[in-house]
């Protein structure tokens, strides 16, 4: 929370990810993976996640992949999607507490249905043990 308070943070970075073109933001990775090459590192996680919406995103993803393509940065990089590190400034409460709704509704219907699927497979199962039983003793 200190970072926050202090200007920092999550929305820091997605703000500067926002403001940046892509071009910059390359050059900025660039310098990174040459680092990190200089280290010794040759291979390299990359979250994204950091745009917060679907523009910036693709944008960030772009970089990466014209970083892959990049024949002078002999680098994996490999690339996971961290989406909702934060709650955008666009976003208003009420529509957190909706999606947090959804979301729970969403779980409990798929628990509901995993439940019934298991509780078909073991009728079935019963059934079928039933009918081989009988069919023995005949």
């Amino acid at each position: 929370m200190e970072v926050h308070a202090a200007g920092g943070g999550i929305m820091f970075t997605v703000d500067r990810v926002r403001a940046a073109s892509e071009d910059d933001l390359y050059l900025a990775f660039r310098e990174y993976a040459i680092r990190m090459l200089q280290a010794g590192t040759t291979l390299v996680e990359v979250k994204s996640g950091y745009g917060l919406d679907v523009e910036s995103e693709v944008k960030m993803l772009r970089v990466l992949e014209r970083g892959r393509r990049d024949e002078s940065l002999p680098l994996d990089i490999s690339i996971t999607y961290c989406g909702a590190h934060a709650v955008p400034k666009s976003v208003k409460a009420s529509m957190v507490v909706v999606v947090v709704v959804v979301v729970v509704v969403v779980v409990v219907v798929a628990v509901a249905v995993a439940v019934a699927v298991v509780v078909v497979v073991v009728v079935v199962v019963v059934v079928v043990v039933v009918v081989v039983v009988v069919v023995e003793h005949l």
